[in-house]
């Protein structure tokens, strides 16, 4: 789950060509997600489950899927996964006061992962406690703080989040986003159940999945009725071939059902079910009562 705290909502742009430019579509994939300019304002980001190769990785690709070379100035990221829970509270109070002071305020904070600020994400006081420290923060240096959390194992259909942090998380948070597996096609998708203004709903889930090509994720479409029937119509097109091979014009119910069981050492239930399904995909049309014509 991504959760987001938020002081306020984003300035509305007061010139016409600064609005055309915000919802212009975006020249890489960003995966559906744009913001505003950071302005030279500070962009913090604290990992604290990654080895420090690997959170520069992740920082990396990030530089890569925006089509820059180099990160801005303002961009202040931590690796913090060898530091104790008391000092991360710490720091992160401390490098956002710095970094407003510095950078004449802050875009937005993202930590990866939440958890991690305190000792145990099922200690309601602790949990409550840091849930209040967050909003404070926000509020303070007006920014929003995105905060990643897992879910439990047990509540991947629901959306259960660890402990009393992510109870209280989906309470306080402007938005909450899930990412979880499509079953069908193994994309991930992103979406919305829990928040304060617009959600996302799994139909309309923004989907991605990772691209060996490119080396990182890359939006997919999303399957559609009409997509699946060109999958499956793709799929057994050969076999329909085979079936009609050396066979010109219309053909009776009882021949196809005959070939297909030859073709495809099926059993007459199946054939029947297979002239059934062919029909449905378009391979095959009824012309007249027990007559069909290949498409």
């Amino acid at each position: 789950m991504i959760a987001s705290l938020l002081a306020g909502p984003a300035p509305i742009p007061e010139d016409e060509d600064e609005a055309e430019r915000l919802d212009a579509e975006p020249e890489h994939d960003l995966l559906g997600f744009t913001a505003a300019p950071h302005e030279g304002r500070a962009v913090v980001l604290f990992d604290t489950e990654q080895s420090p190769y690997d959170a520069w990785s992740l920082v990396h690709r990030s530089a890569q899927r925006a089509g820059v070379s180099g990160l801005p100035a303002c961009f202040r990221g931590y690796s913090l996964a060898d530091v104790s829970t008391d000092k991360r509270r710490a720091y992160l109070a401390a490098e956002m006061e710095r970094a407003h002071q510095e950078c004449s305020g802050i875009h937005s904070v993202f930590i990866d992962g939440v958890a991690d600020l305190c000792k145990s994400p099922n200690d309601d006081i602790e949990a409550f406690a840091l849930v209040e420290h967050l909003a404070q923060l926000a509020i303070a240096y007006a920014c929003p703080i995105i905060v990643v959390l897992h879910e439990n194992p047990s509540g991947l259909e629901t959306g259960k989040t660890r402990g009393h942090l992510g109870t209280q998380l989906e309470r306080k948070a402007e938005s909450n986003l899930r990412i979880a597996k499509d079953g069908k096609s193994g994309a991930s998708m992103i979406f919305s159940e829990r928040c304060r203004h617009a959600c996302i709903s799994r139909d309309n889930a923004l989907r991605f999945a990772w691209s060996v090509s490119d080396g990182m994720h890359m939006t997919v479409e999303a399957e559609t009725k009409e997509s699946r029937t060109e999958t499956a119509r793709q799929t057994e097109q050969p076999e329909c071939q085979a079936v009609f091979a050396g066979h010109l014009g219309e053909i009776s119910y009882t021949e196809l059902k005959q070939r297909i069981m030859e073709q495809a050492h099926v059993s007459e239930r199946s054939a029947k079910r297979r002239i059934k399904h062919w029909q449905t995909i378009g391979l095959i049309n009824q012309v007249a009562m027990g007559i069909y014509l290949r498409s």
